[in-house]
């Protein structure tokens, strides 16, 4: 009848919005009477909810896959990826506060000041000399190599975007760095910062 309110649920069911997002509904919802059209697996348990959600999401995108619309099976492959990056940078945000990381940068500062080397080699034979130790090298940064990632860890310390336990250990390693350029004896500097911070060289908690 003409001049029903737009609350009428028979009127609405019919109406052409509705009709669009019943067609969603069925590309992103498992429909009972159309079990073949979309049906999820089993999600495998996951060690957080970030697992949980990225599990999900990658049933989503296989499910968009099957019905042609591979616009939406983007989207959530790419937040599924998201959600990844961000779980492996809090995974990995720990292991870089490591203090051994302090102590080289704080031998890259003296190796570009008075020994007047550039900034690249310096960090080269630093991460060099690290992992000839058995030592890691910072994890973030997001290159593959190992020398630009202990730059950029470098200049996170510079623009304070590290706790100031690493800025202190820093400062107290350009002392012994100083009178060690040529042996860049790492270990040494680290045990003798440590003990004057009143910690032990393998302690990396804050």
């Amino acid at each position: 009848m003409y001049g029903l309110p737009v609350s009428d649920n028979k009127r609405r069911s019919a109406g052409p919005g509705a009709v669009g997002t019943t067609r969603r509904s069925r590309a992103v919802m498992p429909q009972r009477h159309k079990p073949g059209e979309f049906s999820y697996l089993p999600l495998e348990p996951g060690s957080c909810k970030l697992d949980t959600f990225v599990q999900f999401l990658q049933r989503v995108k296989h499910g968009l896959e099957t019905t042609g619309q591979s616009g939406e099976a983007a989207i959530a492959e790419e937040l599924a990826a998201y959600l990844m990056l961000h779980h492996e940078e809090e995974e990995t945000a720990d292991t870089d506060l490591n203090p051994m990381f302090a102590v080289a940068a704080a031998y890259l500062a003296v190796l570009t000041t008075i020994s007047a080397i550039d900034e690249a080699s310096a960090a080269q034979a630093l991460a060099l000399r690290l992992v000839s130790l058995g030592h890691e090298l910072p994890r973030r940064g997001g290159d593959t190599r190992g020398w630009k990632r202990l730059l950029l860890w470098r200049n996170r310390l510079e623009r304070q975007q590290l706790p100031p336990t690493m800025t202190d250990i820093y400062r107290r390693a350009l002392e012994f760095a100083r009178q060690d350029l040529e042996r860049l004896n790492v270990d040494a500097a680290l045990e003798h910062v440590m003990r004057r911070h009143g910690r032990r060289a393998g302690d990396k908690s804050e």
